[in-house]
């Protein structure tokens, strides 16, 4: 039983390690997503000035197009990454509980060894 307890340990903590991987994983997806909307905007903003050559704004229509593509594909990826989270969390949560319960059962036992070995 205490082994089991022991085992369930280990696996709560892979599944903690795996949540925090992803949270992280998230947050860096949704900081590179913040920047690369500024630099859309900062973009669109340059090329609405009328002091841009034709040269200009052709060289900011490609880069406007590649960030916009690396934004759209990301989007995806951070999508996909929250559900991963959910799912991970949700895991981690039931691992938790089966951990809780064996804690439970050894507790009992604990209490009913005591008990036997301390008849009153």
């Amino acid at each position: 039983m205490a082994y089991r307890a022991q085992a369930q340990e280990s696996v709560v903590r892979r599944m903690q390690e795996r949540v925090d991987d992803t949270r992280s994983r998230l947050a860096q997806i949704q900081t590179e997503q913040r920047n690369r909307a500024s630099s859309i905007k900062r973009i669109e903003e340059k090329r609405g000035q009328s002091e841009t050559t034709t040269a200009e704004q052709k060289e900011l229509e490609g880069m406007l197009a590649q960030v916009k593509a690396r934004f759209d594909a990301d989007a995806n990826k951070e999508q996909e990454t929250q559900a991963k989270l959910i799912e991970s969390e949700e895991q981690l949560r039931l691992e938790q509980a089966k951990l809780g319960g064996l804690q439970d059962q050894l507790d009992r036992l604990e209490k009913l060894l005591e008990t036997l070995g301390n008849p009153k």
